[in-house]
């Protein structure tokens, strides 16, 4: 566990095997337990110091990068082409 909040947390996973490494968000809400996987090359210490820095992008920033990307016409591809 690298971090808790309200009914909730976000696990590090690393894989015996292959040493791939996942970040799991766990929330528990009236349907049950629900969870959002993401690969990551962090070790468990860096994903915990990211997240105790605030790594979580906020509503707003969701909402203006959508706004920027529907004012210049872009597409998520245009933005990490060359």
């Amino acid at each position: 566990m690298v971090a808790e909040n309200r009914g909730g947390g976000i696990l590090h996973l690393t894989c015996s095997h292959c040493e791939s490494a996942i970040l799991v968000a766990l929330k528990a809400g009236p349907m049950g337990i629900v969870g959002m996987g993401s690969l990551t090359d962090l070790n468990k210490e860096e994903a915990k110091a990211f997240l105790e820095q605030g790594g979580f992008v906020s509503e707003k920033e969701v909402l203006s990068m959508y706004r920027l990307l529907k004012k210049e016409k872009l597409g998520v591809q245009e933005l990490f082409s060359e």
